[in-house]
């Protein structure tokens, strides 16, 4: 169950994470015929990767109740993450390139600092 469930957590991130870098790109993918998350969620970007960044929350949540992990673990650990994607999905422009570019480097950022 574990080993499923950090399996999971780590693809619903790395979607979540790949949409949001793909979508500066969907129009140039579009002619060039490269087929991505953006493209195939279309107009419904926002929503789609929504759940998977939830579902990537609800296993962190779920792993540390697993661990036995105290309070601690859950307000900075699940609480740090719900409210940075938050913070995404709220203030991502999916209509605008730039928008989807700046929390990519943003999220780039918060890995390679740590």
């Amino acid at each position: 169950l574990r080993e499923c469930l950090a399996k999971s957590c780590l693809r619903s991130w790395t979607v979540f994470s790949d949409t949001v870098y793909a979508q500066q790109d969907h129009k140039d993918d579009a002619i060039a015929g490269v087929k991505s998350t953006a493209r195939l969620f279309g107009h419904r970007i926002r929503l789609l990767s929504a759940l998977f960044a939830l579902t990537f929350i609800a296993c962190f949540v779920l792993s540390g109740i697993l661990n036995g992990n105290g309070t601690t673990y859950f307000a900075v650990s699940c609480g740090g993450a719900a409210t940075h994607v938050l913070w995404m999905i709220l203030g991502w422009r999916t209509g605008d390139d730039s928008s989807s570019a700046r929390l990519f480097q943003v999220k780039l950022n918060l890995v390679t600092s740590s």
